[in-house]
C-alpha cells in the first residue's frame, strides 16, 4: 500500500510540472495579447449650443486603422437599449483624424443640464481594436452666465434677476410639487432640474424645432423643464411652473417602451388642475356650451386640440374640470393607479374601467349629468368633433394660443412679456369652481424628440479575452492532470 501512495505521488508530481511549464509558457502571450498597438492621442467635444456637437479624435496605431465607429448617447430615459453607433469617414493610415457633427436640428433639442457621453472604437489592420474610456459632458448654455439654487432633488437656474429671484422661483417649485403630491399623486423624481430664460423667445432660440408660440418645454425623458420667466412675473410663474412640472412628473411616472400615451385631454387636465382655479369667464363659456349640447365629447380630445383658439381653450377648460371631477371624487391616490396602470401597458379605456368603473365615454356622461345637463352632446356637437383636426400642443408663450394654423408670436426679444394671455385667467376674473377648483393655464406640453438612451458600454480592452482563454486553458490542464493520475491509478491496481 505504501508503494502505491508513492507511485500516485510521483504520478501526481509529474502531471503537476507538466501542467506548470505548459501554464508558464502561455503567459508571455497572453500578456502580449492584453496590450495593443492602439492610442487616442486626443478626445474631445466642442458644443455649439443649441445646434451642433461636434465629436473629434486623433487615432495613432502601429499599422493602418482600417475602422472608427463614435458610440454616443445621453442620460435622457429612452427605449432603446444601447447609445447610437456612428461610422466615421476618415483617410486611412497609421495616424488618422476622426471628426463628426451631431445636427441637433435633426435628432431633436438637448436642454441645458443634460449630460451627453461618447466613446470610441478603434480597429487596426492587424485585427486590434481598442475601445476609449467614456467620456461625459453636461450640455450648458454658454451664452449666458447662470446662477444656481438647490434644495432636497430640486434645481432651479437662472441668469437674469438676483438671487432673491432665483430663491422666488424655488420656493414656488417647492410648493408646486408638493401640490402634485398631495393633490394629483404624483411623486417627485430623485432630481428636478428647472432652467429659467428671461422670455418665450429666449426659450425659443435655446431650443431647436419648437413651435413659434412655445413658452416652455417639458423634457421628462431627462427630469428638465425650460420656462421663459423674468423677473417681475411672479403671476406668470405660478401658473406655468406647476403646469410644465405636471407634464414633468407624469411623464416620468407613464413612461413606458409599449406604445402606451396619455390622451390629450388627461394629460392637460392634470396641468391645468395644478394651476387653480378657472376664471368666471372660463366656467360661464363650459356652462353655456353645456345647456346648448355643443361641448364635443371627451373621447374627441385624445388625440390633440383645436387650432382654433376658441376651441382649443374651451378644450383645455373641459379638460381641467374633468380630471378636477375624478381627483375630488376619488381622490389622489385613484390618479396615481391610474397612471401606473398606463405605464405598465393598458390603455387609457382599460385603466379608467379598472379604477374608475368607467371608460372615456362612461367617464364624460357621469361628469356632465353631475353638473346638472344631458350626459351626451347633440349629434351636431358630435359631428362637429369628429371633423376636428387635433394639433400638438406645446407650451404657449404669454402671446396666447395660436388662431388656425398660424401661430401668435411671442413679445419681442426687448419686450418684457405681461403675464396675461387667451389662455391665462386675468387678474380680474373671480375665480369659481365646477366640480373642484382649478385653471386654464397658459402652458401645454411640446413633445421634444426623445434621443438616444445611453449605452453602458465597457471599456474593457477586447483583448482582455485573452484573459479568460488562459484561466480556461489552466482549468483543462488541471482536468487533463487529474484523469491522468486516475487511469494511472486504476492501471497500477490492475
Amino acid at each position: 500500500m505504501l508503494a502505491l501512495f508513492v507511485m500516485v505521488l510521483k504520478s501526481m508530481r509529474r502531471a503537476l510540472l507538466f501542467c506548470v511549464i505548459v501554464w508558464v509558457t502561455a503567459v508571455p502571450l497572453t500578456t502580449q495579447a492584453q496590450s495593443t498597438p492602439i492610442t487616442i492621442s486626443q478626445n474631445e467635444i466642442e458644443p455649439s449650443f443649441p445646434e451642433t456637437i461636434r465629436f473629434r479624435a486623433r487615432v495613432e496605431a502601429e499599422t493602418a486603422v482600417e475602422r472608427v465607429t463614435l458610440r454616443y448617447g445621453t442620460n435622457g430615459r429612452s427605449c432603446q437599449s444601447s447609445g447610437s453607433l456612428q461610422n466615421i469617414t476618415f483617410e486611412k493610415g497609421e495616424t488618422v483624424e476622426a471628426e463628426w457633427e451631431w445636427e441637433l436640428r435633426r435628432s431633436g433639442a438637448i436642454p441645458p443640464g443634460a449630460m451627453v457621453w461618447w466613446q470610441w472604437e478603434v480597429e487596426d489592420a492587424d485585427g486590434h481594436t481598442l475601445i476609449s474610456d467614456r467620456q461625459e459632458y453636461v450640455v450648458v448654455d454658454s451664452a449666458h452666465t447662470w446662477q444656481t439654487l438647490a434644495a432636497e432633488g430640486l434645481t432651479v437656474s437662472w441668469y437674469r434677476g438676483d438671487e432673491t429671484f432665483g430663491q422666488a422661483m424655488l420656493d414656488q417649485s417647492q410648493r408646486s410639487l408638493a401640490y402634485l403630491q398631495d393633490d394629483l399623486g404624483l411623486p417627485q423624481p430623485e432630481m428636478v432640474q428647472l432652467w429659467f430664460y428671461d422670455s418665450a423667445s429666449a426659450v425659443r432660440d435655446a431650443l431647436v424645432n419648437v413651435p413659434e408660440w412655445t413658452g416652455g418645454v417639458a423634457f421628462p425623458e431627462y427630469g428638465i423643464t425650460v420656462l421663459g420667466v423674468a423677473p417681475g412675473e411672479e403671476t406668470w410663474a405660478g401658473e406655468i411652473i406647476p403646469h410644465e412640472l405636471t407634464h414633468l412628473l407624469e411623464g416620468i411616472l407613464t413612461f413606458n417602451c409599449r406604445g402606451v400615451r396619455l390622451p390629450t385631454w388627461l394629460s392637460e387636465g392634470l396641468a391645468r388642475h395644478a394651476e387653480g382655479e378657472a376664471s368666471a369667464a372660463e366656467v360661464d363659456r363650459l356652462l353655456m356650451a353645456l345647456a346648448a349640447g355643443s361641448l364635443p365629447p371627451l373621447k374627441s380630445l385624445a388625440s390633440g386640440f383645436s387650432a382654433y383658439s376658441d376651441g382649443a381653450g374651451l378644450a383645455y377648460t373641459q379638460s381641467g374640470q374633468v380630471v378636477a371631477y375624478l381627483v375630488n371624487r376619488d381622490g389622489p391616490e385613484k390618479m396615481t393607479v391610474l397612471l401606473q396602470l398606463m405605464q405598465s401597458g393598458e390603455n387609457v379605456d382599460a385603466a379608467l374601467t379598472a379604477v374608475y368603473g368607467l371608460d372615456t365615454v362612461g367617464l364624460d356622461a357621469d361628469w356632465r349629468t353631475s353638473l346638472g345637463y344631458a350626459p351626451t352632446p347633440t349629434s351636431a356637437a358630435d359631428a362637429a368633433a369628429s371633423a376636428l383636426t387635433a394639433t400638438p400642443v406645446p407650451t404657449i408663450a404669454l402671446g396666447g394660443i395660436p388662431q388656425a394654423a398660424t401661430a401668435v408670436p411671442g413679445p419681442a426679444p426687448s419686450q418684457t412679456p405681461a403675464p396675461t394671455s387667451t389662455a391665462v385667467p386675468s387678474p380680474t376674473n373671480t375665480p369659481v369652481s365646477l366640480s373642484s377648483p382649478q385653471a386654464i393655464a397658459a402652458a401645454q406640453t411640446f413633445t421634444s424628440t426623445p434621443v438616444p438612451t445611453p449605452a453602458v458600454v465597457s471599456s474593457t480592452d477586447p483583448s482582455s479575452g485573452s484573459i479568460v482563454w488562459f484561466w480556461s486553458l489552466g482549468g483543462l490542464l488541471a482536468a487533463a492532470a487529474l484523469i491522468f493520475i486516475v487511469l494511472r491509478f486504476v492501471k497500477s491496481r490492475g
